[in-house]
């Protein structure tokens, strides 16, 4: 792939922690790395089964273990891993907790970090939901790989081959973080350089020497040993291919979305202040701060003002304006404004602080086209922005994924939304290629443990965009193009729904309500179109396909229409292990594709885990003649019918190009959720459709006494068609929800 022209292409590796608080390591170096050292391109998938605790340190057969549960008391101090007969889910933590455990962080599949100081070996056994409990093993703190990864940074790869390794140390859950930190303090040969609290967790930078890490991960508190990565930017989109794919059809724009009142947070290299994408002469900026009455930068969180062309670039794709629609200083939402900081340190707290603070700020989305060149865990940056996600609902995070030849991180966390690169005009329907090999394509996925990356492709090819620090622009290619393009159309979305065009495609601020992240992620995704050069549909090149905004926003007129649900953890329809959730759509003409897409923010996993799917939520689309469609059943493009569930995305679609008129049926099921006690989602439904009726059992169009008798002839016959509530049985529960539904009429 071709590397991004940039003025002084940078790496950057902060060894004491937050780029704004302290100095940078800069190299020249190209800007992406396109092939995995073989540690990583070698590494088989992980996979999740019976028996098996998958730990990044190998996967640990707990059967073929003595278990503590025979021992008269456990070992003081120590953290155990527990074993349970099905789901972390609320009934099992609590009947833990009753007898003085306290239950910590899930792993794969069905266990717990616990602290297990206050109970006994009889008392645990007693609960009756632990299958086996052993003592979290030294080694399983951190993988082989530490100190034999080579540096793009000299200085780094100086500091490595002198036998001297920089470190996170992460701490157990409820941890004593002094005790923890007078231990790593005694071990010879280590230096504490920061200690960084993040969403719950507490992590320990450090210096060490490579002998030593067998006595860091010995401190009964230390729970991770990582080494610290190092990020590099990743390398305007036509922003006519991103609402309609018709040139220079703007319905977005035409019905009023330009991003008012939308805040875009951007973390990249210096953007240029004096820019005229970005330029306001009445409020200058001269100094980092808060500039409330800027028309573009409402924060300048860096500690210098400077200018660095991929920085600049990307934000002028989002939100840059120097009025001018035809030109190519005018961004995507180009009445959306920013707040802005440099790239964070390498710690899971300075991740997690950078996205808090720009929420803090005001923004909702954030547009990342920066990553690790060589890592494909699921690292601290990944949980860092899982964690934001999980805490923050309201947020969406983006990130461009890698240009080389898989993706890496932080695009492999759950929550983000990873976006890869696309053609522009004239070869939109393929992915990103400059250089003429038909193999030269940007980050392919899926990652280490099986999940969908990339999830949507926009244009990233010979993109203009702002450069310099007057009015200057320049193309760019890579995947850093695209990402700012999907975000500057998340803040649209966004708009639609804060300003009450859903659902009548018109704004109205009566019907107006804030949007999950989950719901944005869903709404993108359910936009996604089948780049047709591109073998397969969804694949691991270019995931749910190029972003179309058109195709799931809804304006008057347009034959497609829209129906949402945004259910929120406080939601009494969010849901708990084994619980369900539905609701209908009824299909008026077959001429219109029905498109599904559930999205849910799920738990951070744990950093020792190598599996990171943590909560279970799938998808099931029943047709009117009770044909069930499974979320991300594909086979040619198109869903296929039968149950067959997928235990690892957060995001699932069905999608059915001539669907059967009448009722459908879309129920959310919650297999697991480990970490909760109920995990929020959202659904978003795109066709010739309307509300449906569940009481139109006939699907006649009125609500009399033929649905009555329909209904009860199903009933008794056991027919899937009459489960009503959506729970999988067909029970006197769905009974009683049909003559309800049927008294209260439609």
């Amino acid at each position: 792939m071709k590397t991004v022209p940039m003025a002084g292409s940078m790496v950057l590796w902060a060894a004491a922690g937050a780029i704004a608080c302290g100095s940078i390591a800069l190299a020249s170096v190209p800007r992406a790395v396109n092939a995995l050292p073989g540690e990583f391109a070698e590494r088989a998938m992980v996979r999740a089964r019976p028996g098996v605790v998958n730990l990044k340190a190998g996967d640990v057969s707990w059967r073929q273990r003595p278990s503590a549960l025979g021992a008269t008391e456990f070992r003081p101090g120590a953290r155990h891993v527990l074993v349970l007969d099905g789901p972390a889910d609320e009934r099992r933590r609590r009947a833990l907790a009753s007898v003085g455990v306290r239950p910590g962080e899930y792993l794969p599949t069905h266990a717990l970090i616990a602290d297990l100081s206050r109970t006994t070996p009889e008392a645990v056994r007693a609960t009756g939901v632990v299958l086996w409990a052993g003592e979290f093993a030294d080694s399983w703190k951190m993988n082989g790989s530490i100190g034999r990864r080579a540096w793009i940074d000299p200085e780094r790869e100086a500091m490595r081959r002198s036998g001297t390794v920089a470190l996170n140390v992460v701490l157990f859950e409820g941890a004593d973080a002094d005790l923890a930190v007078a231990g790593i303090a005694a071990v010879p040969g280590v230096t504490i350089l920061h200690v960084e609290r993040s969403g719950g967790d507490v992590a320990v930078g450090v210096f060490s020497e490579i002998g030593r890490l067998g006595q860091i991960a010995a401190i009964h508190e230390v729970g991770w040993v990582e080494e610290k990565p190092e990020f590099v930017p990743r390398g305007y989109a036509s922003r006519w291919i991103l609402q309609r794919n018709k040139k220079d059809a703007f319905p977005l724009y035409d019905a009023g979305l330009r991003g008012q009142g939308q805040v875009i947070g951007i973390i990249d290299g210096w953007v240029s202040v004096t820019h005229c994408s970005f330029v306001d002469p009445l409020v200058p900026i001269f100094e980092p701060g808060l500039y409330p009455d800027h028309r573009k930068i409402l924060a300048y969180n860096a500690d210098w003002i400077g200018y660095n062309l991929h920085g600049t670039h990307v934000s002028g794709i989002a939100v840059g304006d120097a009025g001018d629609d035809s030109a190519d200083t005018r961004g995507v939402a180009y009445e959306s404004r920013m707040v802005f900081n440099t790239w964070p340190g390498f710690t899971e707290e300075s991740v997690f602080e950078r996205l808090a603070l720009h929420a803090s700020q005001g923004a909702a989305i954030h547009s990342n086209s920066w990553g690790s060149p060589d890592s494909t865990e699921y690292d601290f940056a990944a949980r860092a922005v899982d964690n934001f996600s999980y805490l923050n609902p309201d947020n969406l995070v983006l990130y461009a994924v890698s240009n080389g030849e898989t993706i890496l991180n932080p695009e492999n966390a759950k929550n983000c939304l990873a976006v890869t690169s696309s053609g522009t005009e004239g070869n939109q329907d393929a992915m990103c290629n400059t250089t003429g090999d038909p193999t030269d394509k940007p980050g392919r996925g899926p990652t280490t443990d099986g999940r969908r990356k990339p999830e949507i492709a926009a244009p990233g090819c010979s993109i203009y965009s702002s450069s310099g620090q007057s009015c200057s622009t320049r193309a760019l290619d890579g995947t850093s193009m695209a990402a700012p393009a999907v975000a500057g159309i998340a803040a649209l979305m966004r708009q639609y729904f804060v300003e009450g065009y859903y659902p009548r495609g018109q704004a109205d601020t009566h019907r107006g309500f804030i949007p999950s992240g989950a719901l944005l992620k869903a709404s993108i995704l359910n936009a996604g179109i089948d780049l047709t050069g591109e073998p397969g549909y969804p694949n691991d090149y270019e995931g749910w396909g190029r972003l179309q905004a058109d195709s799931t926003l809804y304006f008057p007129g347009d034959a497609r229409r829209l129906i949402v649900r945004d259910i929120r953890p406080d939601h009494p329809w969010a849901l708990a292990t084994g619980g369900a959730f539905r609701f209908f759509v009824r299909v008026e003409s077959s001429g219109e594709p029905l498109r599904v897409t559930l999205a849910f923010h799920d738990a951070p996993a744990a950093l020792q885990a190598s599996y990171a799917p943590v909560n279970d939520l799938d998808l099931a689309v029943v047709s009117p003649s009770g044909v069930v469609y499974s979320g991300n059943y594909f086979a040619d493009g198109r869903s296929i019918a039968g149950e067959s569930w997928d235990p690892l995305n957060n995001v699932e679609q069905v999608f059915i190009s001539d669907p059967e008129s009448g009722v459908w049926m879309v129920r959310v099921i919650a297999r697991e959720v480990n970490v909760g006690p109920s995990q929020s989602y959202a659904v978003v439904a795109t066709g010739a459709i309307v509300e449906g009726c569940p009481a139109d059992f006939d699907q006649s169009g009125f609500v009399d006494t033929d649905d009555f008798d329909r209904f009860m002839e199903a009933f008794f016959d056991g027919s899937p068609l009459s489960d009503f509530d959506g729970d999988g049985w067909v029970d006197f529960d769905d009974y009683v929800g049909f003559v309800r539904a049927f008294e209260e009429g439609c």
